[in-house]
């Protein structure tokens, strides 16, 4: 049994749809885990300044530090993982047939 011509049109558009949702959903996804990027360096900025300015002491530093350094390197390893997958190369069985 082999497909119509219709048939095939409609499996091809359906699967640019959903192909289109799911980029936006991870460009959205990226847009989202970046701006808590931003705020997580922004937090760990302050808390440096504060350590210079002998505002906070040392074990609270160390501790936030800590706590923001895994933050960032979480964020930053997401971030990479979702741009590598949104620039895979198309598998040679998804592209369309010519001939």
């Amino acid at each position: 049994m082999s497909l119509t011509s219709q048939m095939v049109k409609s499996l091809t558009l359906k699967s640019e749809f959903l192909l289109e949702i799911r980029m936006k959903d991870r460009t959205r996804l990226i847009d989202k885990r970046s701006s808590e990027l931003d705020q997580v360096e922004t937090d760990l900025r302050s808390l440096e300044k504060k350590w210079i300015a002998d505002q906070v002491n040392f074990e609270t530093y160390n501790r936030w530090n800590a706590d923001y350094t895994k933050q960032r390197n979480y964020l930053r390893a997401q971030i990479d993982q979702l741009k590598k997958r949104a620039i895979l190369p198309i598998p040679s069985y998804c592209k369309p047939l010519t001939g």
